[in-house]
């Protein structure tokens, strides 16, 4: 068969993945929206050093989580088409490594309360061991869905799965258990996602290969997929460890209730994107040209949504928080404005990061977020070290923005993309907006300042809207006319596997 042929036998990637796309993101914003009511409730029935106990856990539990399943998960979702002959021994070697990395975290765990000065942190670290080992088969059957490229089935149960995660967190807080509560629904998750994901799977892997036959099939590439994963983990967690060990409590309490804020809009694009394009890519691993292609055009339109949202929120984010919490929390605001400034840029690093996995550069990817992870834990040392919570936000915002942008280049030229093409992608849409959100800001707070923040943050957004309205059909025309046509494409068909016409 040609290769022409072969390309028109399957729908367009771009369909393909932007449905996947959709779909996660809609199972993320159902979560999030749970997630904010959650924290909304939890703000008020906890306090900062509960945040900070479990900032601290959940950070130095990510770096175990990093290495957990022994590298095997992310090579399966490659080789998606040796899942049956693979996946019965990724299972047992996967939980041979959790329940020792279990073993670890419970053994560490008083020496790390020492280290904190939080002897309240043990029972959190022992329960999230139990999640490590619990997790395990959810892991190793979600691949499959991930590679058949059932997206819907992988946003609805992740909508469930968040939402019950949420309810029993505030259930738990509301009865008393203080920072517990943002653990034990681990366990409930654990439990809840091995067996829906068993449930849409319908069959348990059984056969295949011998445990050390897979294990020194995947080794070779395994520990820079664990490296790389551990490197992820410092991006992700760093900030804390470094805040909670060289500030006091209620610093690292406020700026994680900030940060986490943010996350919350992150995790609309960023949940399963890295995923999803990863075996999107896969699929097209002999079509260099067309993962090239796929790449600049979900680049383009993640920037065209993104950058609105966070510069839209970043407007309102003081009133909101104030109101919601009754000025209980006012002093992480700043912490979630800054950080949403920089968040445009740094979504766009899950999907180079999936471009580069695709091709197996699995060294350069460990690498490039070794440097990543070290160099957020030095920008959250240098922001706490001079200063309080907007020098750290300030020192962690600019870095992930200066380092999203370095990655993505250096990913794009790894894999034969000119920066300038990249840059012409992602920045009108950033430029475009930002400046939009400025002259919101600076004409209703400077040229025409309107007394009362709740009224001047509303009349900003509506002037960086409509602003953003204009732009978007004159600067930005075809940047719109893509994205509004894919996500009605999207609904007018049905979900399609990778191999149907």
């Amino acid at each position: 068969m040609s290769p022409d042929a072969t390309t028109n036998s399957r729908p367009a990637l771009v369909s393909v993945v932007t449905g996947g796309m959709l779909w996660v993101a809609g199972s993320a914003l159902i979560g999030k929206v749970t997630s904010f009511l959650a924290q909304l409730v939890l703000g008020w029935a906890l306090g900062p050093e509960d945040f900070a106990l479990y900032a601290i856990a959940i950070s130095v539990a990510t770096m175990l989580f990093a290495v957990r399943n022994g590298g095997v998960r992310e090579q399966l979702i490659q080789r998606g088409s040796e899942y049956d002959a693979l996946a019965p021994g990724c299972f047992r070697i996967a939980m041979t490594f959790n329940l020792g990395l279990a073993g670890l975290l419970v053994a560490a765990s008083p020496l790390i309360a020492d280290v904190y000065h939080a002897p309240r942190l043990p029972p959190l670290l022992w329960v999230i061991a139990a999640y490590i080992i619990l997790y395990t088969p959810a892991n190793i059957l979600q691949t499959k869905l991930y590679t058949d490229m059932r997206f819907s089935t992988i946003g609805k149960l992740s909508s469930l799965s968040m939402t019950l995660r949420q309810i029993t967190a505030v259930l738990l807080a509301l009865g008393g258990l203080g920072a517990l509560s943002f653990v034990l629904p681990l366990i409930v998750v654990a439990v809840f996602e091995s067996l829906a994901f068993l449930h849409a799977l319908r069959r348990w892997p059984r056969g295949g290969l011998a445990a050390m036959t897979v294990y020194r099939q995947l080794f070779k590439d395994s520990r820079w997929v664990m490296l790389g994963a551990l490197a992820t983990a410092l991006v992700m967690q760093g900030d804390y460890m470094v805040v909670g060990y060289l500030s006091d409590k209620a610093t690292l309490g406020y700026y994680f209730f900030g940060f986490q804020l943010s996350v919350a809009l992150e995790s609309l694009f960023v949940t399963g994107l890295q995923t999803i394009m990863f075996s999107a890519f896969a699929s097209l691993s002999l079509e260099p040209e067309r993962q090239n292609a796929a790449y600049l055009r979900a680049s383009g339109i993640l920037s065209y949504f993104v950058t609105p949202l966070c510069l839209g929120l970043a407007l309102v984010a003081g009133p909101l928080v104030h109101l919601l919490w009754r000025g209980k929390w006012d002093a992480a605001t700043i912490v979630f404005q800054i950080i949403l400034l920089g968040l445009f840029m740094r979504i766009q690093v899950p999907l180079s990061i999936a471009l580069m996995e695709s091709r197996g550069k699995w060294r350069f990817r460990s690498l490039l977020t070794i440097c990543d992870g070290l160099g957020l834990l030095a920008a959250a040392a240098l922001g706490t070290l001079t200063g309080g919570l907007l020098s750290i936000a300030a020192w962690v915002c600019c870095y992930r923005l200066v380092s999203g942008l370095i990655q993505c280049a250096l990913i794009a030229r790894s894999a034969s993309i000119s920066t300038t093409v990249l840059l012409r992608r992602m920045l009108p849409p950033a430029a475009a907006a930002l400046a939009c959100a400025l002259a919101g800001h600076l004409f209703w707070g400077v040229m025409v300042p309107i007394s009362g923040e709740i009224m001047q943050a509303m009349l900003s957004l509506l002037t960086f809207i409509g602003l953003y309205a204009v732009a978007s059909f004159t600067l930005l025309r075809a940047q719109m006319d893509e994205a509004r046509s894919l996500v009605l494409d999207r609904f007018r068909r049905p979900e399609t596997g990778p191999q149907q016409p």
